[in-house]
């Protein structure tokens, strides 16, 4: 099972597309509002398993709906992020002079649940700093964790956005200091880490 990453030019954002070229995929925070991602998937896919939405940024999110229309296909978010997806002053847009809106209705889940998709177990680690509902998603098969803007190689993500904790950051990264040191991060933004690459050298893992 392939990862695919797909680097968007506006927020230098990323997607990722977890499956098997000719079967279908888990697409995770399409960003683009647009469907050139949806038509790309249908070029070289069977169709898509489901979404996952680190979190509800409008850039993370903007996509939702293309994606919907085209593959009938259910969306991830965290419970305490699901009015993101209707909200333009909490998924970030309003502050752009845009109104990205989803007409989605989530599957939503609480904190640290585990997911099937794929034939792939999922685990959810709720890290609710960059908001309330942030969460990463570990595919043990794969040794593979998507963090959206949770960890970011040598940073993480801001705490002053709408439902943003500080007091949240150390609880957060409890959680992910402990994963395997070989576990591959896969940020919302910028390149590829490891958890033990962080825990050595991000400055946050250190206070």
């Amino acid at each position: 099972m392939e990862i695919i990453p797909i680097v968007y030019r506006q927020f230098s954002g990323n997607t990722y597309l977890i499956g098997n070229k000719g079967e279908k995929v888990i697409v995770i925070d399409p960003g683009i509002a647009s469907g050139e991602l949806a038509t790309s998937i249908q070029s070289e896919f069977s169709g898509v398993e489901a979404v996952l939405l680190t979190h509800g940024h409008f850039d993370h999110m903007g996509g939702v709906d293309f994606l919907v229309e085209a593959f009938h296909c259910p969306v991830y978010i965290h419970e305490n992020d699901a009015s993101f997806l209707h909200n333009t002053r909490y998924n970030g847009s309003a502050s752009y002079g845009k109104s990205v809106i989803s007409k989605a209705e989530p599957v939503t889940f609480g904190d640290d649940e585990e997911l099937h998709l794929l034939g792939q177990s999922i685990q959810t680690v709720a890290t609710p700093f960059h908001t309330k509902g942030s969460v990463c998603y570990w595919f043990k098969d794969l040794n593979a964790l998507f963090t959206g803007d949770t960890l970011f190689r040598g940073d993480i993500g801001r705490t002053d956005l709408p439902t943003g904790s500080q007091r949240s950051v150390e609880s957060s990264l409890d959680k992910l200091r402990v994963l395997p040191e070989d576990l591959a991060v896969y940020s919302g933004h910028g390149h590829p880490t490891t958890i033990g690459r962080e825990v050595k050298f991000n400055r946050y893992f250190r206070k």
